[in-house]
C-alpha cells in the first residue's frame, strides 16, 4: 500500500501494523542468558527498557564545559520560532481553517473546538 503524500493510506498502513496483527507479538524473548516465554515476562522486560532507555543513556553521557551554543550558529532561514499568544489570535486563526475532512485520529477536534468555543 502506498502511503506517499495521502494521510488517509498512512493510517490505514498504521491501524494494519499496530491493530489486526496482534498475533504476531513475540511469543518468546531471550533476556539475561534464559528464555522467556510467559506473555506479561515478556511485556514487562520491554516495558523496562523502554521506559528506562532516557536514564540509561544519560547516564552514560560524559559531563563538558562545551556551551551548546557552539553548535547553533550559522543561518537557518527555515528555523522558527514560538511567541505568547491570546485566546482572541487562537480563535482568529481557527476561522480562518477549511472545514474539511482531515484522515486520521484528530478529524473532529475543529469541529468540536468550534462548538466549543461557540465561533
Amino acid at each position: 500500500m502506498e502511503a506517499t503524500d495521502n494521510m488517509k493510506n498512512i493510517w490505514k498502513i498504521i491501524k494494519n501494523i499496530t491493530l489486526r496483527n496482534k498475533q504476531n507479538s513475540p511469543t518468546e524473548s531471550f533476556v539475561d542468558c534464559k528464555t522467556i516465554t510467559d506473555k506479561n515476562a515478556i511485556v514487562q522486560k520491554f516495558n523496562d527498557a523502554y521506559v528506562n532507555i532516557g536514564p540509561t543513556l544519560t547516564s552514560r553521557i560524559q559531563p563538558t564545559n562545551t556551551n551548546h551554543k557552539k553548535y547553533l550558529w550559522g543561518n537557518y532561514p527555515d528555523s522558527f520560532a514560538l511567541f505568547l499568544t491570546t485566546p482572541q489570535e487562537v480563535i482568529k486563526a481557527t476561522n480562518k481553517l477549511a472545514n474539511k475532512t482531515n484522515a486520521g485520529y484528530d478529524i473532529s477536534l475543529l469541529t468540536l473546538y468550534r462548538k466549543l468555543y461557540i465561533i
